[in-house]
């Protein structure tokens, strides 16, 4: 904590100019060894054309070898006076990046030649460098050339950053780098707070994903700008440069994720999906490399599923169906614009196109660049969901005039439904006036008529032609009750072995009914529509029962419901078909001369879910069973 409050205290001197722009000059080679085992002494008796000369930054890309870096550092004169450093203070050699994991460097003091040891995986630091580089304060004179060898070895992309400052003008350096860590860190933060605040008030999974890769974004930043080094002091720089590798990965999968959420609402080509499980495949193969410490196996995978990832999600914005215009343009901008950073990135840090070897705003210095704070992903997503969001509003705007165009219609319809309800009722009623008529005609005639058999059959057909209306107007107007009834009206009590007597009252031999209720068992239910449904019943079960059986009638309280069941015995060849019985007009063929409509059973459906009951039924052999269930 204490080293964290001392960059606190440099942020603050950070605005000072930098006492000496850089006094000294840098002559720098390099030399890849193929096995960790060369010594000093024989990288100092090859010859100098044995090293391959750069300037600036080198980057090599994988190189699991040990590096070797033959390095002349040269105090340089300048249009200004010379800064005191050059003259009485000594050489800091400052070595970065931070993820280099081990630094051997050899300076020749009184002729024999002392090995210093720095990297992110030794304890050993230099207290005066508190930001992301690794430094070495040399022992030679400041005012003359010193010869210094590296060694230099690490688990992810070879990126070396050399710089030679002066004791006094450390701390300026130290300074800047700090503002500039500190920055990327709290862009971060910044980002991942914004995140969390647009989930708050739109849920969505793309909202969530983005916190959860930006979560990782900070936590990475907070490893590779050496802010956890600091500040959790004691733990194992093995474990953090692990833990490092292993966020990589995560950023990685997560950043993949991102455009397969965005994208998923819309429909996508099957390539799409198929390529999105092969990214997961790789996914699943870069954490098992990182688990088992194949760190640059992890990497270049990470690297494959950034390519792919990028490739494939142009695929996707480009193809997707029903996807807006602005936000298809907004994703396609935003990969081909990654695309381009990511394939610059890949030239520049394996030293593959010369024009773009060294820093340029633009491209990521190594693949754990602090400038990998979310900002570019947040930008992207951040206009994304503001474009989401104006076009809900006009989805929703939409909507609204539809569902008003909706109700409009359905008010009329239901206006129309009540002028057609009460028309029912009263052609129904009105009916009935000319068909008692018809029938007090028809019984004089009956009684007048011949013993003549034509005359006599065809009063017959006229009876039961005026019996099939009476019927049909019945049910229509039973149905018609149905349709009216109102499920939140006072329901009430009602005794079910009273129901039975009345219902059954109706019919000329009751005689054939045996009853089986328990006592007392009454009910909380709809008496209108809990009639109809046992008039039907009991009407199916006399119509066509076998004359020489009985109809038995069962009720009994079961749980908190009342169970009623009405069965008899049939004819087997008109066994009726259990998945149309209660469908209207269904009337087995064999049952054809027996009258009625095919409505009874119809109706009952419908009653039963009025009063939220269910009806069943069963077949054994030639019995059948109806199964009635009211709650209570």
């Amino acid at each position: 904590m204490k080293r964290l409050l001392v960059l606190v205290y440099l942020l603050f001197i950070a605005t000072t100019s930098q006492a000496a722009v850089s006094t000294f000059a840098l002559d720098s080679a390099y030399l890849t060894q193929p096995s960790d085992d060369v010594q000093l002494d024989s990288v100092l008796a090859l010859p100098n054309n044995k090293f391959t000369p750069f300037k600036n930054d080198l980057r090599l890309g994988f190189v699991e070898a040990p590096v070797w870096i033959k390095l002349r550092v040269t105090p340089t004169t300048s249009s200004v006076e010379p800064s005191a450093a050059v003259a009485d203070s000594a050489v800091v050699l400052r070595v970065g990046m931070l993820a280099l994991d081990r630094i051997e460097l050899y300076e020749q003091v009184g002729g024999v030649w002392v090995k210093q040891i720095r990297g992110d995986t030794v304890g050993q630091k230099y207290m005066g460098c508190q930001d992301d580089f690794h430094c070495f304060e040399l022992a030679s004179d400041a005012k003359r050339p010193i010869d210094l060898y590296l060694k230099v070895q690490t688990t992810t992309l070879f990126t070396v950053v050399l710089q030679a400052v002066s004791v006094r003008d450390l701390s300026v350096w130290v300074a800047e780098r700090t503002v500039n860590l500190v920055s990327t860190f709290a862009v971060a933060v910044a980002l991942l707070v914004i995140g969390l605040l647009f989930f708050i008030i739109d849920r969505s999974h793309l909202v969530a994903t983005f916190c959860t890769y930006q979560f990782f974004v900070v936590l990475l930043t907070f490893l590779t700008t050496g802010f956890a080094a600091k500040v959790f002091d004691q733990t194992s720089h093995e474990y953090i440069n692990s833990l490092t590798q292993y966020l990589q990965n995560f950023r990685a999968i997560f950043a993949v994720l991102l455009g397969y959420v965005l994208l998923r609402p819309y429909k996508l080509p099957r390539i799409y999906h198929q390529a999105m499980w092969v990214l997961v495949g790789l996914s699943v193969m870069s954490v098992y490399f990182v688990f088992t410490q194949q760190f640059f196996n992890a990497i270049r995978l990470n690297i494959a599923i950034h390519l792919i990832g990028f490739l494939i999600q142009i695929l996707g914005a480009s193809t997707a169906e029903k996807m807006p215009k602005l936000l298809r343009l907004i994703a396609l901008v935003g990969y081909v614009l990654f695309g381009v950073i990511l394939v610059g990135s890949i030239l520049m840090n394996f030293n593959l196109l010369l024009e773009i070897s060294q820093p340029a705003p633009l491209f990521m210095q190594s693949f754990g660049d602090s400038r990998l704070n979310g900002s570019r992903v947040g930008l992207f997503l951040f206009a994304i969901l503001i474009i989401q969001v104006f076009e809900q509003r006009k989805i929703d705007s939409a909507t609204l005039q539809q569902f008003k165009l909706e109700a409009a219609k359905s008010s009329a319809q239901r206006e129309r439904l009540i002028e057609r309800q009460s028309m029912i009722d009263m052609l129904t009623h009105e009916l009935k006036n000319p068909l008692g008529t018809i029938r007090f005609a028809l019984a004089s005639l009956k009684r007048s008529s011949s013993e003549d058999s034509d005359s006599q059959q065809r009063v017959k057909r006229i009876d039961d032609s005026v019996d099939r209306m009476n019927e049909l107007i019945e049910h229509v107007a039973l149905s018609n009750k149905i349709d009216r009834f109102d499920v939140s009206q006072v329901r009430e009590s009602v005794d079910i072995e009273e129901m039975v007597d009345v219902c059954i009252g109706d019919f000329e031999d009751i005689s054939i009914f045996k009853l089986n209720i328990e006592k007392g068992l009454s009910i909380q239910t709809s008496r209108l529509m809990l009639s109809l449904i046992l008039q039907n019943l009991f009407s199916n079960a006399y119509k066509y029962h076998l004359k020489t059986d009985s109809i038995l009638i069962r009720a009994h309280k079961q749980d908190r419901s009342v169970v009623i069941e009405v069965s008899n015995t049939i004819e087997l060849d008109k066994s009726p078909d259990p998945e149309k019985l209660f469908q209207a007009y269904y009337r087995h063929e064999n049952v054809q001369d027996q009258p009625g409509m095919g409505l009874g059973l119809s109706l009952v459906w419908a009653a039963c879910e009025k009063i939220e009951s269910t009806i069943d039924f069963a077949q054994h052999q030639n019995l059948v069973v109806f199964r009635l269930k009211v709650p209570q």
